[in-house]
């Protein structure tokens, strides 16, 4: 919370941020999903994975890599761990610092309000005064 109210004092009224954000439902029973890729001759497997545990502040993701080319295969796993908040509590926390907040579903070929059935969503918060 300490780096939005940090936020919130460098914005002036009216001001805008935006991020992304990832419910920490997400994580609950949450399955590997694979996703492949080919660029310049290399086989390129992508595996990310949530895991919350239901309680706590702690959200991971984990994401192995596989690399497959003329240098053989190359794989490693990639760790962040976040603060797990589910999109009420972040709603909350922004409007408590101070900011309204519009939501859109993680789209990248353009914005679209969020239909409120996903865990990854696009916040917009603009600061009121």
């Amino acid at each position: 919370m300490r780096t939005v109210k940090q936020v919130w004092a460098a914005l002036d009224p009216g001001g805008v941020f935006l991020f992304d954000v990832v419910d920490k439902r997400i994580g609950i029973g949450a399955a590997e999903k694979t996703y492949e890729s080919c660029e310049s001759g290399i086989e390129i497997t992508f595996r990310p994975r949530w895991f919350y545990r239901g309680t706590g502040e702690d959200l991971e993701l984990v994401i192995r890599f596989t690399f497959n080319g003329k240098d053989g295969v190359k794989e490693w796993v990639d760790r962040h761990l976040l603060c797990a908040l589910t999109f009420a509590e972040v709603e909350e926390m922004m409007r408590s610092i101070g900011f309204e907040t519009s939501w859109f579903d993680k789209n990248y070929e353009a914005p679209v309000a969020r239909a409120g059935d996903g865990y990854r969503s696009i916040v917009v918060c603009k600061k009121t005064e």
